[in-house]
C-alpha cells in the first residue's frame, strides 16, 4: 500500500519547536501538516493470525519498555504512519498490545494508521496511532496522533483500553510539552472491551516548571453493538503538574455516537481532566462536543462535554464546559444522569477556582433516563465561583427522573467566599414523563456562600409531571449563607400537560434555614392558559397572567 501524506512548505521539521501553549484547532492542524511532511514514505500491512513469531518486545523510549508480545509495524524502529494492522486469530498467541503506528522524539507524530481487530483476544490495549514525546532541560517537545482509526468487530475481546489516537508527553524541566490528538476514530461493532474506549486521548505530565498543553480535537467513537466495561470518550485531554508548571487542556469538537450495545459506566463526548499538586495555574475547556444516543444502554452518566480538576496547590484554576450537546432519543437507556455540559472542581488547598457550565444543550425526544437531565451543571468546593448559565433543555418525549436547565452546587469548607449561580437557563417541555422536579435553575451551597437562581425560563405545553416545578430554586446549609435570590424567572404553561395532585409551582423558592437576605418573589412571572388544573400549591410570583381558554364559561376553575 502506498500511503498518502499531506505535503507542506515546511523547510525542515527536525527540531521544530511549537512554543505556543494554547493551540487552536487551526494551529494544531498546521502543526500536524508540518510534522507529517517529515514522515518516511514507508508503510506496511500486517495480518496477524496467531503466530507468536510476529510479536516483539516493546522498544525503549516510548513511555514504557520491556513488555513482551507486542504487535507493531517495523522492527527495532517502529513505523509511524500509514500502516494497516489486522488481528484475526482463531488459535495461537494473543498479542499483549497492538499498535498500528508508533512514534517518539521531540517532534513525534503518528498519522493515518488503521488497527482492525476482527477476531480473537488482545490482552491489553489497542492503539490506532501512538505518539510519545519527552523533554529534558529547556527542550520543547510535541506529540501528535492524527487521522488514525481502530475497528473492533464482533469476535474481538480486548482486555485493556482502545485508542483511535493516543498521545503522551512528559516534561522534566523548564521546557514545554504539547500533545494533540485530532481526527482519530474508533468503531465498536459487537466486540467486548475490558476498560475504556477513546476516539483520541492526549496526556501530558509536567514534573517541573515547564508548561504542559493537551488538545483533543474532532475525534469520534461510534458504537452499534458490543460491550464496553468502562467508559467511552469521543476525545479526552488530560494534564498533570507536580510543581509550578502551568496546564492548558482543550477538548473540542469530539463526538460519541451510540446506537446499540452496553457501556458499563459513562459516555462522554469530550472531556478535560486536570491534576495540580504544586503552585501551577490551569485553564481547561470542553467545548463543542456531542454525545448522541439512539439505542443501547449506558449504565452511568451521559455528558456532551465534561471538565474536572483536582488541585492541592495555591494556584488558579478555570474549568469551562460550553456549547456541548447531548441528543437522547428512540430506544436509548441511561442508568444515571444526562448532562449537556458539566464542570467539576475539587479545591484541596488555598487556591481559587472558577467553574463554569454555559450554553450547553440537551435534546430528549425518547428513551429512558433513570436519573435527571441537566442542560449545564457546575460543582465545586473551597474558594470558588460556580456558574451554570444560558443552558437549554428541550424534552419532547421519553421518561426521565427530573429536569434542570442549569444547576450549580457548592460546598465551601474554607474561609473564602463562594458564589453559586444558575441563571438565564431555558427549559422547554412538550412531551414525555418527568418523574422528578423540573427546575429552570437550581443553586445549592454550604459554608460561606451566596446563592442565586434568577432569570430562568420554563415553557410547558404537554407531558406528564409527577414532581414540582420551579423557575428558580436555592438551598443552603449552615449558618453562613449570605444573599439568596430566585428572581426574574418566568414559567409559561399551556396546551395539554398533566400534573400530579402533589405538584407545586413556584416562581422562586429557597429552602435555606438561615440567610442574611432572601428574595424569591421579585420579577417572577406565571403565564397560565389552562383550566381545570388541580395541583397542590402555587406561589412566589409577582405577576400572574391568566389567559382564558376558549372553552371557559362562568364558574370554570382555572387553577
Amino acid at each position: 500500500m502506498e500511503p498518502l501524506y499531506l505535503k507542506s512548505d515546511c523547510k525542515k521539521t527536525s527540531g521544530l519547536s511549537f512554543k505556543n501553549a494554547l493551540l487552536t484547532p487551526v494551529a494544531s492542524a498546521c502543526m500536524i501538516l508540518c510534522l507529517t511532511a517529515a514522515l518516511p514514505a514507508t508503510a506496511v500491512e500486517i495480518n496477524y493470525t496467531g503466530n507468536a513469531g510476529d510479536l516483539q518486545v516493546m522498544p525503549i523510549n516510548y513511555g514504557f519498555s520491556g513488555v513482551n508480545n507486542v504487535l507493531y509495524p517495523g522492527s527495532s524502529t517502529p513505523l509511524r504512519g500509514g500502516n494497516i494492522v489486522t488481528v484475526d486469530v482463531s488459535a495461537g498467541t494473543a498479542p499483549g498490545f497492538v499498535f498500528a503506528g508508533m512514534s517518539n522524539g521531540l517532534n513525534s507524530i503518528s498519522s493515518g494508521s488503521l488497527a482492525e481487530i476482527k477476531r480473537g483476544n488482545v490482552v491489553s490495549d489497542v492503539n490506532g496511532g501512538y505518539a510519545y514525546t519527552e523533554g529534558a532541560g529547556n527542550e520543547n517537545s510535541n506529540a501528535v496522533a492524527s487521522a488514525n482509526n481502530v475497528v473492533l468487530q464482533g469476535g474481538a475481546q480486548i482486555g485493556g483500553s482502545v485508542y483511535g489516537g493516543n498521545g503522551v508527553g512528559a516534561s522534566f524541566s523548564i521546557g514545554s510539552s504539547t500533545v494533540t490528538t485530532q481526527n482519530n476514530g474508533v468503531t465498536v461493532s459487537g466486540a467486548t472491551v475490558g476498560v475504556n474506549v477513546f476516539g483520541g486521548e492526549s496526556l501530558a505530565y509536567n514534573a517541573s516548571s515547564g508548561m504542559a498543553t493537551t488538545n483533543a480535537y474532532d475525534n469520534t467513537v461510534t458504537m452499534d453493538s458490543g460491550t464496553v466495561n468502562g467508559s467511552v470518550f469521543g476525545g479526552k485531554a488530560e494534564g498533570r503538574s507536580a510543581l509550578s508548571g502551568d496546564l492548558t487542556m482543550n477538548a473540542t469538537g469530539n463526538r460519541a455516537i451510540v446506537t446499540g450495545g452496553t457501556i458499563r459506566t459513562d459516555l462522554i463526548g469530550g472531556s478535560v481532566i486536570g491534576l495540580e499538586q504544586g503552585a501551577s495555574d490551569s485553564e481547561m475547556m470542553a467545548s463543542g462536543n456531542t454525545a448522541t444516543v439512539t439505542g443501547g444502554t449506558i449504565n452511568g452518566n451521559i455528558y456532551g462535554g465534561r471538565g474536572s480538576d483536582s488541585s492541592s496547590g495555591p494556584g488558579h484554576t478555570r474549568i469551562v464546559s460550553q456549547n456541548n450537546t447531548v441528543n437522547f432519543s428512540e430506544n436509548g437507556i441511561a442508568g444515571g444522569n444526562i448532562y449537556g455540559g458539566a464542570s467539576m472542581g475539587t479545591n484541596l488547598s488555598t487556591g481559587d477556582m472558577t467553574i463554569i457550565a454555559d450554553r450547553n444543550i440537551v435534546n430528549v425526544s425518547g428513551g429512558t433516563a433513570t436519573g435527571s437531565v441537566y442542560g449545564g451543571m457546575s460543582s465545586g468546593n473551597g474558594t470558588a465561583t460556580l456558574s451554570a448559565s444560558g443552558n437549554t433543555v428541550t424534552v419532547t418525549g421519553g421518561t426521565n427522573g427530573g429536569v434542570y436547565g442549569g444547576a450549580s452546587m457548592g460546598e465551601n469548607q474554607s474561609a473564602g467566599n463562594m458564589g453559586v449561580a444558575s441563571s438565564q437557563n431555558i427549559v422547554t417541555i412538550s412531551g414525555g414523563t418527568m418523574n422528578g422536579n423540573v427546575y429552570g435553575g437550581m443553586s445549592s451551597g454550604s459554608g460561606i456562600a451566596s446563592l442565586s437562581a434568577s432569570g430562568n425560563t420554563l415553557s410547558i405545553t404537554d407531558g406528564t409531571f409527577n414532581g414540582s416545578i420551579y423557575g428558580g430554586y436555592t438551598s443552603g446549609t449552615g449558618t453562613s449563607i449570605g444573599t439568596v435570590s430566585a428572581t426574574g424567572n418566568t414559567i409559561t404553561i399551556s396546551g395539554t400537560p398533566v400534573f400530579s395532585a402533589n405538584t407545586s409551582i413556584f416562581g422562586g423558592l429557597d429552602s435555606s434555614a438561615t440567610v442574611t437576605s432572601r428574595d424569591v418573589l421579585t420579577g417572577n412571572t406565571l403565564n397560565f392558559s389552562l383550566s381545570g388544573v388541580n395541583i397542590k400549591q402555587v406561589g412566589n410570583f409577582s405577576l400572574y397572567n391568566f389567559v382564558f381558554p376558549s372553552s371557559t364559561t362562568n364558574g370554570t376553575v382555572l387553577l
